[in-house]
């Protein structure tokens, strides 16, 4: 069984948060969700992931992989950060992200085994060069410049009186110890409190038609039936194509989000325009 790993909602989730410090480890934050080929959400469920940073192409050089084990939540939603796996091959702070460009290759286990299946390579964008800028600036150290001349020292100011010590007092003897008083009653159980408000949940299909011409993007808005009463977050996935005999990869972004609809951002991973349909799941959660 063929199982789909979709990136999520906005531009800034394609892109992988950075988490550099100070003696601290590098990572990259990732999210997705977990579908099978029928495009149900595996919801609530172990899986297993192995990623593999790839250099130069989507068939390139694997610099480095690691798996990880994690779950879905309600929404089959899963967050990893990726250089915190168990390594299988190469080391995460030794990827020259400033030689070429880099590949993110996602493979998927649904039952959290280790029959992985492939389940897409995208290239990941500037964010992840943030690594490489760490070290980019450690060029040759210049020469050292000509030490200044020595001020004049300064008079020295008078030094104060000392204050007379005080005398110890005599230390008082230890009491002794009280006896332990006995234990209060417990006190009644208090009312249990409201319920916290549902969520408000609407989610839909769009039926979404090729590019056309040499179009690399695709914009599609979408409207809320009803309108929320604030900005909703909102998830998006390409689960399949409609009616084509090819398997292209596809990026879902948004951008535009109010309380009455968004716009759906699309293109192929590898940037080219496409002419078959394809089908967008979304889920806006209040």
């Amino acid at each position: 069984m063929k199982y789909f790993l979709i990136l999520l909602l906005s531009s800034s989730l394609l892109i992988p948060n950075m988490v550099i410090g100070q003696g601290s480890p590098q990572l990259m934050n990732y999210q997705g969700v977990a579908r099978d080929n029928g495009g149900n959400v595996l919801v609530n469920q172990n899986i297993a992931l192995q990623l593999s940073v790839i250099s130069g192409s989507i068939g390139g050089t694997v610099e480095y992989t690691e798996t990880q084990a994690t779950s879905t939540n309600d929404f089959g939603l899963f967050n990893i950060e990726i250089g915190g796996g168990t390594v299988t091959s190469g080391a995460f702070s030794a990827i020259n992200w400033g030689s070429a460009s880099h590949f993110l290759k996602v493979e998927l286990d649904p039952v959290g085994g280790t029959a992985f299946q492939e389940m897409g390579t995208s290239q990941l964008l500037s964010v992840p060069y943030a690594f490489y800028s760490k070290v980019s600036g450690s060029g040759a150290v210049g020469a050292t410049g000509p030490t200044g001349n020595d001020g004049e020292n300064g008079s020295a100011g008078p030094t104060g009186p000392q204050g007379p010590q005080g005398s110890t007092g005599a230390q008082g003897p230890t009491g002794n110890d009280g006896l332990a008083g006995s234990a209060g009653p417990s006190g009644p159980q208090g009312a249990t409190g409201p319920t916290g408000p549902t969520p408000t949940i609407q989610h839909g299909k769009e039926l979404v038609g090729p590019s056309g011409g040499t179009n690399e993007l695709l914009l599609y808005t979408v409207t809320f039936s009803q309108p929320f009463e604030t900005i909703p977050h909102v998830i998006c996935t390409a689960s399949a194509e409609v009616g084509s005999i090819y398997d292209d990869s596809f990026n879902v972004t948004t951008q535009s989000v109010t309380a009455t609809g968004f716009n759906m951002v699309i293109n192929r991973v590898d940037n080219t325009w496409w002419g078959q349909n394809l089908e967008v799941h979304w889920i806006a959660i209040e």
